[in-house]
């Protein structure tokens, strides 16, 4: 078995905010605490065969996140570095140089699992990787088309307790 994922790159502090898009789905994202909501791990699965494509917070802010090459209709998730990586995930650069969307800000989160018939790694991160990030990350952007742009009504505490 072939480890083809990239060594994590340690210029990269753990302080670094990461900006992941959230498609606005009708289960995307969980009320946790006040006006707080964060992404559900199958808001965060996009593409569960892949590394998990970010943006560098140091490089772009929320909203080119949000708009780059697209109309704008995603919702904006925030992780930590060090959280991430906390969860045995490298993190490394991966900016997109050609094509019709530049992003020197692109980055890719890593996992352990097998993502080909040879059991070579490929870094796609495991379900409970997805679950635990998504339960470390706030939504901090709101797609404009959902609720015009703005986080749900905040739940009475009753119901922010059931979930």
């Amino acid at each position: 078995m072939a480890d083809y994922r990239p060594a994590n790159d340690e210029t990269i502090p753990n302080d670094e905010r990461l900006y992941v898009r959230i498609y606005p789905q009708g289960d995307c994202v969980k009320h946790v605490e006040g006006n707080n909501y964060r992404p559900t791990g199958g808001g965060l699965r996009r593409y569960p065969d892949e590394p998990l494509s970010v943006d560098l917070g140091s490089r772009c802010t929320p909203e080119d996140t949000r708009t780059r090459g697209t109309d704008g209709n995603f919702h904006v998730a925030l992780l930590i570095a060090g959280e991430v990586r906390a969860l045995g995930c490298r993190i490394s650069r991966d900016p997109v140089t050609d094509g019709p969307v530049l992003n020197p800000a692109h980055a890719l989160i890593h996992g352990p699992t097998k993502t080909d018939d040879n059991g070579d790694l490929r870094g796609a991160l495991t379900q409970t990787q997805f679950s635990k990030l998504a339960r470390s990350a706030l939504i901090i952007v709101w797609a404009p088309g959902w609720n015009n742009g703005q986080p749900p009504a905040a739940q009475p505490p009753e119901a922010a307790e059931a979930e």
